[in-house]
């Protein structure tokens, strides 16, 4: 391996770690120090605030061009109308649980997301599994199923365990690069976002009139909390392999339910330890095949 090949992975690397690290740690703290604001308005605010960061990026990588032809073109437009739905049920799931001090449940879906990943691509790309990942999938429903047969549907965990997915599988479909088609998701989401904020402001429930001093400052941040992650991210992808991407998902997570027992005070009950336990075997499972074929191709 050369040495600028070996330093554009350990740069990847870094900036793997720094995305997930941030979806892991600071977007937790992040929104649990806006507890008590309405979740509508948070993600009403993440959506406006984004806004001129995404139109930044547009300029500094001067994807004019691009970006004319996803909001011309219908055959571009009609997949980002999907994904911008599917965005924003996934932040809403995830600042409720937050701000309801249920992250547990949070960092349960985002464990399944690979998993129903996978199973997506061989339901709808009809791509072949392996046995070993059959396997994985059957024995992460078996964990979901069986906390649903305990304690009712953890609709937080399947929300967010779905909806990221099937955004990835939409994003597939549509042609427009991660900056692009972020932007022109926020642009649609936008008119109705701005009437939420109107409407809250109108009746005096708005955070930033009722906030702390503390919450005021933050609210506005939240398209940079937002799209900060989404560029390392989006940049980690281009220098690492897939594989290599995804074992290192796992962070965020793993950072979330960290934060939710050692911070938050939240507490495992015995029948989510079930189902995190299923899920993961499964990971080890998937992930363990994964290295395997890894190293086969090599």
């Amino acid at each position: 391996m050369s040495g600028d090949v070996k330093r554009s992975k350990t740069i990847g690397v870094a900036q793997a770690l720094a995305g997930y690290g941030w979806w892991g740690f600071v977007t937790v703290l992040y929104y649990h120090w806006l507890k008590g604001i309405d979740p509508f308005e948070l993600v009403s605010w993440r959506v406006v605030s984004a806004i001129p960061v995404v139109f930044i990026l547009i300029v500094v990588t001067n994807s004019f061009g691009e970006f004319k032809e996803a909001i011309l073109k219908w055959k571009n437009l009609r997949w980002l109308v999907v994904s911008a739905l599917l965005i924003l049920v996934n932040w809403l799931a995830f600042i409720w649980a937050v701000v309801s001090e249920n992250i547990i449940h949070a960092s349960l879906g985002y464990y399944l997301n690979p998993l129903v990943s996978i199973a997506l691509s061989a339901l709808i790309l009809k791509e072949r599994l392996r046995p070993a990942q059959w396997v994985s999938v059957g024995i992460a429903g078996i964990g979901v199923l069986l906390l649903t047969t305990m304690v009712g549907l953890p609709w937080i965990a399947i929300t967010l365990g779905v909806t990221f997915p099937l955004y990835g599988l939409i994003r597939k479909k549509c042609p427009s690069s991660a900056t692009v088609g972020l932007t022109v998701e926020m642009i649609l989401l936008l008119p109705v976002m701005t009437v939420v904020l109107v409407w809250m402001t109108a009746q005096g429930g708005s955070g930033i009139q009722t906030g702390s001093t503390l919450q005021i400052a933050l609210i506005p941040l939240s398209g940079i909390v937002t799209v900060i992650p989404l560029l390392c991210f989006s940049a980690a992808a281009r220098r690492l392999r897939l594989s290599t991407v995804g074992m290192l998902q796992y962070i965020a997570p793993t950072g979330q339910f960290l934060s939710a027992v050692l911070f938050f005070g939240e507490s495992m009950k015995p029948t989510w330890w079930i189902a995190f336990a299923c899920v993961w075997i499964a990971i080890l499972l998937f992930s363990g095949d994964s290295l395997l074929m890894s190293r086969k191709q090599n």
